[in-house]
């Protein structure tokens, strides 16, 4: 790993360093209930950059610079129902390819390994912004104007690996 870090109150140097011009996986070790709302991974600023969060309900907002097929500077926002995981320990995985895709994954010892939402990207990899990261924490620059209220479900552990992980065979 990049980085692992348990405590998730502050903003850090993420991105593997490439400003978003490199592949990177992110794996997050979280619980949540269809209540809980709130930024789970925030890369980058308020311009470009990454927004991973809850809405209420149960649903996964990604928000990504750049991730429209065809138009540059752009956000794709997808919103995905994820309630049938709602109350079960395991894994959100969220993995980048800056040149072709994102990909949300869910992993758990009841459910396996599900594949939640997938954006493609237009290739201009500007994912990342200025590399700033926070995890489980809201601030007044979340990417895109995305909730700025921190993650009210619980976070245990980050992971941070320096290398797309194609998920899609287990």
């Amino acid at each position: 790993y990049l980085r692992e870090i348990t405590s998730f109150a502050s903003q850090f140097t993420s991105g593997a360093g490439g400003a978003g011009t490199v592949d990177a996986t992110f794996v997050i070790d979280m619980t949540f209930s269809t209540t809980d709302t709130g930024c789970i991974l925030d890369q980058g600023g308020s311009q470009d950059g990454l927004y991973v969060g809850m809405v209420s309900g149960g649903n996964l907002r990604l928000s990504v610079s750049g991730a429209v097929s065809g138009v540059s500077n752009e956000t794709s926002t997808t919103t995905t129902d994820m309630s049938a995981y709602a109350g079960v320990a395991g894994q959100l995985i969220v993995t980048i390819d800056y040149q072709n895709h994102i990909q949300c994954w869910w992993n758990d010892s009841t459910n396996g390994i599900n594949q939640i939402v997938s954006v493609d990207f237009n290739g201009n990899g500007d994912w990342a912004g200025g590399n700033a990261a926070k995890v489980g924490s809201g601030t007044s620059s979340v990417h895109g104007g995305q909730s700025q209220s921190a993650f009210t479900g619980t976070l245990t552990r980050y992971r941070e690996i320096t290398t797309y992980v194609d998920t899609s065979t287990f």
